[in-house]
Formats: structure tokens, sequence, C-alpha cells
């Protein structure tokens, strides 16, 4: 009997132990769930659910697209100002402009027009941006634009993310405090921003549909207003083989290319995922290629086709592909060629016999191409078959994705290892013309 009481005893003690360890097992699991969603409302307040960055003083790079957009839209504010009542635009500037910067001049209402209205009729490009985390809730964003006339110009402009104010201070200002992005993080002052009814902003939620547009859009711009920097941001191995290495063969491309340039717009878009980054395929309504390849926001590379180095969601489709598939994909290369005016690319996959035959030199193709054919075509598909050992496709090349009227072209082609081929075509003569 003694025996089995200090048995019961020790199960007894055991049963209290476990039932203490549980109580207090799932006491923790509660507080840690209560963690976790404390943590979670607060990511859903900050910009694509990104906590503030450590405070480091000194200015640098933006490179959370979020705010980067935020930045962007706080800046327009200042172009879309309504001038139609003087009274009103006065009151928006005050609340916009920074409270030091209009302590400091003591504008009158006067000034304060003819110093900004000049914005309410222009546009800008973002050329940099910097920001400094000069507190917790204190971001100082260095911002150089770049107007529709070609000039710069630049604004810094404060965030405070407690109260989701800003203010804008003009270059003066900058200029007049010596506001650098090379500046000592100690020599940035903290701002005051009071809580009005136009200073108010939310932090953008970016989609990946606004960044390739902005992407598209930012070449776009460097084309007319920086062509240097339009060739900067081309891919390195791509501009040799494209340009031979050479910026003057980039601008006389650009200028044999000037009157379409000036009308594109992106139409489709395609989006890759890489470890090391992400790849945008565009398509502008030429039918025209533009590929990205980012490794941070704002810090991309560009090819300006598909085909000088094959993508390799290219070389998986054509892999996978049967002959005559293999043949309207390299229809397209060959076209996509004659519309980018590549005429040497073109040329090079010509059949040799044929070329000593018909085009002697690339002089002599390029002016047949230019002479029967259009500054765009668009490929309308006939009958294409394998005749022996060559595949015959014909084709109508037309001037608009609508019509059905065109010029013909009868392709021979024979494909090699790979990606490789070879073709001909049907050569129109004055008889076919008339």
């Amino acid at each position: 009997m003694k025996n089995l009481k200090i048995i019961i005893i020790v199960i007894i003690s055991i049963i209290v132990v476990l039932c203490t360890f549980l109580f207090l097992f799932n006491n923790h699991q509660v507080k840690e769930k209560r963690n976790i969603n404390v943590d979670l409302e607060v990511e859903e307040n900050t910009p694509d659910g990104n906590l503030p960055q450590k405070i480091e003083g000194n200015f640098k790079k933006v490179e959370l697209v979020d705010y980067y957009f935020t930045v962007k839209d706080i800046i327009g504010e200042l172009f879309h100002v309504n001038y139609a009542s003087k009274e009103e635009a006065c009151e928006i500037l005050r609340a916009i402009l920074g409270k030091e910067y209009l302590e400091e001049n003591s504008l009158t209402e006067n000034q304060l027009i003819a110093r900004y209205k000049k914005y309410a009729e222009d546009s800008f490009h973002i050329n940099q941006m910097y920001v400094a985390n000069k507190k917790e809730n204190l971001d100082i964003y260095l911002v150089e634009i770049a107007l529709l006339n070609n000039k710069t110009d630049a604004f810094m402009v404060v965030l405070n993310s407690y109260n989701l104010t800003f203010s804008i201070f003009p270059k003066e200002y900058i200029e007049k405090h010596n506001y650098t992005v090379d500046m000592n993080g100690d020599s940035i002052l903290e701002f005051e921003i009071e809580d009005k009814e136009y200073n108010k902003f939310m932090y953008q939620s970016v989609k990946q549909e606004d960044i390739v547009t902005y992407y598209f859009n930012d070449y776009k711009y460097k084309l007319f207003y920086d062509m240097e920097q339009a060739y900067d941001v081309l891919d390195s191995d791509y501009k040799k083989e494209r340009f031979d290495g050479k910026i003057e063969q980039y601008k006389n491309y650009i200028n044999n290319y000037q009157k379409q340039l000036k009308t594109i717009r992106l139409e489709k878009y395609l989006i890759n995922t890489y470890t090391d980054g992400t790849e945008y395929i565009c398509k502008d309504q030429y039918e025209n290629y533009y590929i990205f390849y980012a490794t941070a926001f704002m810090q991309y590379t560009l090819k300006l086709d598909n085909y000088t180095i094959l993508t390799e969601d290219f070389k998986e489709a054509y892999q996978k592909a049967d002959n005559l598939a293999k043949v309207k994909m390299n229809v397209e290369r060959f076209v996509q060629m004659l519309n980018r005016y590549d005429y040497e690319a073109a040329y090079h996959l010509l059949d040799d016999t044929f070329k000593t035959n018909n085009f002697p030199n690339l002089e002599d193709f390029e002016k047949y191409i230019k002479s029967n054919y259009f500054q765009c075509n668009y490929i309308n598909y006939g009958d294409c078959s394998k005749e022996a050992s060559v595949y015959v496709c014909k084709i109508l090349l037309a001037k608009d994705k609508e019509t059905q009227e065109g010029n013909e072209m009868n392709i021979i082609m024979k494909l090699k290892e790979g990606t490789d081929f070879v073709m001909s075509f049907s050569v129109r003569t004055m008889e076919d013309e008339s």
C-alpha cells in the first residue's frame, strides 16, 4: 500500500508539472502571435510593406520604388496649382512650400505667383533622387529634375511619416544652405512641417505595370533630350554587337529612326523575375522590342531588339517549336531587322549565292528594301510548307495592322543548327511593279 501511495503522488506531481508547462507554453504562443500581428499592422501602413530603414543621416540614392513615386507625385503638386484664383493659389503655395523658406523670404502674393506660375505650364522628368533619414519620422529628399525646355531644376522635399505631411523647398533655398548629396549628415537640419489642408500625402503603392511604363518613358525621354544617356543605358554586350561599341553608329541609327520614335508607346510587356534582377520585355505599337533588365529600381540596362542577343525566352520557345513554327519565328526576326533599319544584320542572313546574284553588296540590298517595302512592316502569313530540304513561306508585308494590302515576299529558308538559318526571297522586278 505504501508503494502504491508513492506511485500515485509521483503521477499527480508529473501531471501538475505538465499542466504548468502547457499553460506557460500556450501563454507564450499567444504573446508571440500578438507581436507578429502588431508588426504586420505597422508594415501595412508603410509603402510596399517595408519598415523605414535605419537612420543613417547622409544622402543615398533612393532605391525603394514606392518612396520614389511618392516624392515624384508631391513635386507634381507644384506643377498642378490652379492659378485661376490668385488667393487660392497663394494659399496652396504657402501650404506646400517649406515654412523655413517662406519665413526667410517673406514673399508677397504677387511674388509667389511670379515665382511659381511657370511650373503650371510645364512638366518634368526626374534625373536623380537622393534621401537622408534625419530621424525616425523625417526623410529629406534632394531631387534633380529636367523640364521640357531642356533646363534643369532642383527641389528638396521633406516628409513627416508620422502625420503624413510634406514641405517643398526650391533650388534657391538648397543653394543658399549648401545642400548637396555629399554633405555630412550632421549638417542636415531638422525641419518643422505644419499640418495644413494642402500638404497631406499618402505613400504610393506601385505596381509592376507602373514600373515598366516608367522605364519605357524614361528611355524615350533620354532619346530626345540626352542621347548620350540613352546610349549609356544600353547593355554593354549589346552595344558591342549592335553598334560596334560606337556612339556615332547609335546616333546615326536614332536619327534615321527619328520619325517613328516620336510616336512610340508601350503596348505589351512580359515580366521575368530572376535571382539577380527583373527582366521587362516590352513591345511598342510597331512590334519593336525593348528589353529592360533591372537589378534595382532605376538601375537598368536595355536591349533594343530580341535578335542581336537572343533572349532566354526566345531560345526556350524556339527549342520547343516544330520546324514550321521555327520558320515563322525566323521570319519575324528578319522583318524586325528591316523595321529597325538593321540592314546589315538582315543581309548576313541571306544565302551567299542569292546575294551574289541579286545584291552583291549591302548598299544594293538596303536600296531595294527601302524602295519596295515600308518603314514599318506588319506580317500577314500565307501558306508555309516544306519543299525538299527547305521551307517556303508566303507573307504579305503591310503598312499597318488593319489593312490587308501590301507587298508580297516569298521566303525560302533552310534551318541550321541551334537557332541559325539561311534564307532567300522572291525579288520584285519592274514587271512585278507594273
